[in-house]
């Protein structure tokens, strides 16, 4: 969710690894980082997705491409919420990786200004 909204174009997670019902999310992963299921490099094959290895990607811009192209920079929350089936036996490990343009501009009496801190 992004300020209270859900993305109107992504559908809850749903998948039973038990069931061997996670497949949809398995391309979902290479869709979203731009990489074919079967390109040379990817290196998770759907056995080391199913027992350990699940990785999720969301392109989270407005026009659904993560090139190169300028979106309108836009700020607030983004919320992620996990349900399981079952209660974990075990801890899980989240890994957040965030992509995100920002803006630097030179006036021209050559002041720098930006929109992040450092």
């Amino acid at each position: 969710m992004f300020d209270g909204q859900s993305a109107p174009y992504y559908k809850p997670l749903e998948f039973n690894f038990a069931e061997n019902q996670y497949i949809r999310e398995y391309y979902r992963l290479f869709g979203n980082i731009d990489k074919p299921v079967f390109a040379t490099g990817n290196d998770i094959s759907r056995f080391d997705y199913h027992y350990g290895y699940s990785l999720f990607a969301f392109d989270l811009t407005p026009d659904l491409c993560s090139g190169d192209q300028f979106n309108l920079i836009k700020s607030g929350n983004l919320d992620l919420a996990l349900a399981f089936s079952q209660s974990l036996d075990s801890s899980i490990v989240v890994i957040i990786y965030m992509e995100y343009d920002n803006l630097v501009e030179i006036n021209n009496n050559y002041e720098v200004s930006h929109d992040y801190k450092l």
